[in-house]
């Protein structure tokens, strides 16, 4: 109740909405949620987001208490997986230096398709490789150096 309240104190001073999530815990009831629910519309507020713990597979907070020093894992299998996960790194690595580059041949097929914005006839190109996938894209406005035609060019770039 304590968050709503601090959210309630600063809500009339801001024109749009301020969120902070309620912890509550995995024991809670529906009546539980429904009553903070209830009291933060009382208050005015604008947005409330409410946790209900261990409702995720992996969250952030956790309130329960544990033992210390937790599960002991075993060395060997811990520095196995690290090395599997560097080799992986490293490929990875590797492989995003290289660019990636096809060359459209010379002469290539193409569609090309009319269109009209407001008025201002235009033209997509798209120029495809030998299998049809996509390789560059052309837009070509009839009406050159206006404005539509300056904001197609960058959509096409």
């Amino acid at each position: 109740m304590a968050h709503l309240k601090m959210m309630a104190a600063a809500q009339p001073f801001i024109s749009g909405a301020i969120s902070k999530t309620v912890n509550l815990p995995q024991e809670c009831s529906v009546e539980h949620i429904r009553d903070a629910y209830e009291q933060a519309w009382k208050m005015g507020l604008k947005c409330v987001a409410i946790y209900r713990d261990g409702s995720k597979r992996s969250q952030p907070l956790n309130t329960k208490k544990t033992n210390e020093g937790g599960d002991k894992a075993d060395p060997a299998a811990d520095q196995n997986r690290l090395k599997k996960l560097e080799a992986e790194l490293e490929q990875l690595r590797a492989q995003a230096v290289q660019p990636l580059r096809r060359r459209l041949p010379d002469t290539r097929g193409a569609v090309t398709h009319k269109f009209d914005i407001a008025g201002h006839e235009g033209y997509l190109t798209v120029g495809l490789f030998e299998n049809g996938q996509p390789g560059e894209l052309f837009i070509t406005m009839a009406k050159e150096g206006s404005t539509i035609g300056g904001l197609m060019d960058s959509i096409g770039t």
